[in-house]
């Protein structure tokens, strides 16, 4: 047999066998999305999720502080910063638009610290304490004060002015932070979701059209593999998909 002869008679192979496996695995995959899109649709899973892990979040650094801090007081004051109070279109918006809500409600604490006590310390909790009490006195003795300091005290007004950017800068990376650890763990969840369902969806299919010469055991271990594969190729489909749409309507 010559070398040509046996490429093409593997390539019959790849075609027969590898082909059908893997347009198995893609419709699965493309099946498992649409099933999360359609839950995500019918349900606010993704604002219970976000509602779940800010308050979480809040808690953290309500503990690291230590300080007499309202953490419920600190969630409804940033909620009415970043969406005047409502809290179902808050939480359900994307991790990006949330976290730069935020990051505008954060301005505001900024400038007006003395009217955001509980959430400037939540948002600046890794932030150095003496900056935080310096940035509260700058706010208690107000702008004419302030420029009495600045006038006849130009080195305790720099001083002030540094703390606010060392606590500007820790804000913006606290916000930063919970953006890539939040939209990490919301990926992961529907990672984790798309192979549970591919793996139902799998074995439903291996019992249904299970051939009787097929083993129950075989059907499992057959089903589990391709489930799990088509798991992690559905977000692949699903970008595929988006893609595709996105081309259509241009």
């Amino acid at each position: 047999m010559t070398i040509s002869q046996q490429l093409a008679d593997f390539a019959d192979l790849v075609a027969g066998r590898v082909v059908p496996f893997l347009t198995a695995m893609a419709a699965i995959g493309v099946l498992s999305m649409a099933v999360i899109q359609t839950a995500k649709d019918l349900f606010p899973v993704r604002r219970w999720f976000q509602r779940r892990y800010l308050r979480q979040w809040l808690r953290i650094k309500t503990r690291e502080v230590g300080d007499a801090v309202d953490q419920a007081r600190a969630e409804q004051d940033l909620i009415r910063l970043a969406t005047a109070g409502d809290e179902s279109a808050f939480y359900d918006l994307s991790i990006e638009q949330l976290c730069g809500q935020i990051t505008a409600a954060a301005t505001v604490v900024l400038d007006f610290p003395a009217m955001h006590r509980d959430l400037l310390t939540c948002l600046a909790a890794e932030a150095d304490p003496e900056d935080r009490a310096a940035l509260l006195r700058a706010a208690d003795l107000g702008r004419a004060a302030l420029d009495r300091v600045r006038t006849e005290a130009p080195n305790d007004y720099q001083i002030l002015v540094d703390a606010r950017s060392r606590v500007t800068h820790q804000v913006q990376r606290s916000i930063d932070a919970l953006q890539i650890a939040a939209g990490f763990r919301w990926k992961l969840r529907l990672q984790s979701a798309a192979v549970a369902i591919s793996c139902v969806l799998t074995a439903v299919g291996m019992s249904l059209y299970r051939s009787p010469e097929t083993s129950a055991l075989m059907g499992v271990l057959v089903s589990v593999p391709l489930g799990l594969m088509a798991g992690f190729l559905a977000p692949i489909a699903r970008d595929i998909v988006a893609v595709v749409s996105r081309a259509r309507k241009a």
